[in-house]
């Protein structure tokens, strides 16, 4: 931290790099409304945090979904990749991917 009050001192834009339960706890990160939560399915209530750029043009919501869940998105993504239904069902019959 003292590194970062010299730089600034110095007129050089810095902030300090945070571990995440630093980046939590830190008042500016709370008091400008970066932490927003979202609800997981197993987990309940989860902080978020959400992106720092703001504009006037774009709501101030910005974080995102939750974290998905193991295999949430498998048939999606497969059929994205441009594996047909059949392969695909194929695929989760032999345990190769999984499907939530």
């Amino acid at each position: 931290m003292a590194w970062t009050a010299k730089l600034i001192d110095a007129s050089i834009p810095a902030g300090p790099v945070y571990s995440l339960d630093q980046v939590f706890n830190d008042p500016h990160v709370a008091s400008q409304g970066f932490v927003q939560p979202a609800h997981h399915a197993l987990l309940g209530k989860l902080p978020l945090l959400s992106n720092p750029a703001r504009m006037e043009c774009t709501s101030q919501e910005t974080a995102r979904l939750p974290p998905p869940l193991l295999g949430q998105h498998s048939i999606e993504v497969l059929a994205d990749f441009g594996f047909s239904r059949p392969e695909i069902d194929s695929l989760l019959q032999e345990a190769v991917v999984h499907q939530h």
